[in-house]
């Protein structure tokens, strides 16, 4: 079933808009939820001495996401395989709903578990996804299916958020009515989410279940072995680098940014506003991010020559994560002057070098997604474009070092008690590496595909030469076997005569 918007969007899958708004039901609960998680956790030990909750215990249960988040890409391909698409995506969902009701009463047991499992469905929520729109559409309008569907994924920062907005106006300790009312409207949101899935349509399969297994663990220890051998490749083993700075940038903003405004004291009553209201903007920069790069891509001259359009897509690229690093520069000079560097850990009253300022939080959120957006797009048009017969293995391993790099996060946060400067140093270093791996590995590229294409044409010369004398010869061949012919009629000719 395909849906018409005109010509810029014809050819859209209804499953693409099923997905779309369900991603964007389940990961409004999700973001919320991880956002706000060490000051719901806080305020309920606070009027809960029982609850058995340590400081920094959100930060905790968002560590061990990311640990099983980082296994997820191995087991992923196996799970999809055996319970196709949609069932992948109705059981990835579940988790979803199970971990926003977690809070509903906070129990250290089973935040524990319901953490875990969704690290794991994570990652076959994405993969479900994805190739439940692939399968979908035809190859041709592949691109315009996916980007619609990211684009109504990224509202989630700003739904989710928003119910924080409102729930957490004014409160200077988030009691139980408000979280059992903020929790309630986001796992209805998760619900919501789930039964959307129920929607979508799964392409008829004539595979047998004892078939699906058999190819499903076959392709699980394949993206394994080729998510190894890939390490022999320079260009994966440099990406290593932004990989993990990106998994420690996108935790920070998603986990312990929201924490360090709520914990502000000098926002007095707006703090946990502030968190929500921080959340939003984040979501607002990736979305401005995105629409600047499609249209900066747009500007880009295409011309006729391979190289050149190779030559500016690599400078593309590098535009995007130099703006990218400035912009992120720019979010980090104002953190470090205007918040606190204990709020990250505990509740606090310090001033930074200058007084902490609403308008410049919001604005230091809205430069995080903006910047984020940008580092995350580029290393997917790297990989899509470098990495064409082994994407999976490729996307795998992202995956893996990414949750690698939100695990350094939570764990530096919570156990070693890392200030907020020290989280700005990492990051500041984290991404001044980012843009130079770049620089390597886009110029590099470059020099590797004007090799290639030397080698192509000399090779075609040869071809082309090879050809033309192949030719020749056969003329020469011709003309000489004619020859022959006449010089052998005129002697016969000769001694017929001589008989006579």
């Amino acid at each position: 079933m395909r849906i018409s918007l005109g010509d810029s969007f014809s050819h859209i899958t209804a499953n693409t808009l099923i997905i779309g708004f369900a991603f964007l039901c389940l990961y409004s609960a999700f973001n919320a939820v991880a956002n706000t998680s060490e000051l719901v956790l806080n305020s309920y030990q606070s009027t809960h001495a029982d609850a058995g909750f340590g400081q920094g215990f959100g930060y905790t249960t968002l560590m061990l996401f990311n640990i099983f988040f980082a296994l997820g890409p191995f087991v992923t391909p196996f799970l999809v395989r055996v319970l196709l698409d949609k069932i992948s995506l109705l059981v990835a969902s579940v988790s979803f709903v199970l971990y926003a009701a977690s809070f509903l009463k906070p129990n250290v047991y089973a935040l524990y578990v319901s953490t875990s499992i969704s690290g794991v469905c994570t990652s076959l929520l994405w993969a479900a996804g994805f190739n439940l729109i692939t399968v979908s559409c035809p190859t041709e309008y592949l691109e315009v299916n996916t980007s619609l569907f990211w684009l109504i994924a990224q509202f989630s920062y700003l739904f989710g958020n928003g119910v924080l907005f409102f729930t957490f106006y004014e409160v200077d300790l988030i009691s139980d009515n408000t979280r059992y009312l903020t929790m309630s409207i986001l796992t209805v949101s998760a619900i919501i989410g789930t039964c959307l899935f129920c929607l979508a349509k799964q392409p008829y399969t004539s595979e047998k279940l004892s078939q699906r297994v058999s190819k499903g663990f076959k392709t699980s220890v394949d993206t394994v072995k080729e998510t190894v051998l890939l390490l022999r490749d320079f260009k994966a083993l440099f990406l290593i680098v932004p990989y993990i700075f990106t998994g420690i940038y996108q935790s920070f903003f998603m986990g312990v940014y929201g924490a360090c405004v709520g914990q502000t004291m000098y926002f007095k009553n707006d703090a946990y506003w502030l968190a929500g209201i921080s959340g939003i903007f984040v979501g607002i920069g990736q979305i401005t991010a995105a629409c600047g790069r499609i249209c900066w891509s747009k500007l880009v001259i295409h011309t006729k020559s391979k190289q050149q359009e190779h030559e500016s897509k690599g400078s593309l690229q590098l535009f995007c994560v130099s703006t990218g690093f400035c912009v992120a520069c720019v979010c980090f000079l104002l953190m470090y002057l205007f918040l606190p560097d204990d709020s990250p850990n505990q509740k606090t009253d310090e001033i930074s070098v200058f007084t902490p300022n609403q308008p410049i939080a919001v604005l230091c959120s809205f430069l995080l997604g903006f910047s984020d957006c940008l580092f995350q797009t580029e290393i997917f048009s790297f990989i899509g474009s470098n990495f064409k017969e082994a994407t999976p293995s490729a996307m795998a391993m992202f995956s893996f070092f990414q949750a690698i790099g939100g695990i350094l996060v939570f764990f530096y946060t919570n156990h070693l008690h890392f200030g907020l400067r020290l989280h700005i140093y990492i990051m500041a270093v984290g991404s001044l590496l980012t843009l130079a791996v770049f620089c390597i590995i886009v110029n590099i590229g470059e020099d590797t595909s004007t090799e290639r294409d030397d080698e192509k044409a000399v090779k075609n010369l040869k071809v082309t030469e090879a050809s033309v004398l192949t030719e020749k010869n056969g003329i020469e061949m011709e003309n000489g076997t004619a020859n022959g012919h006449g010089i052998e009629r005129t002697a016969n000719k000769e001694t017929d005569v001589s008989v006579v």
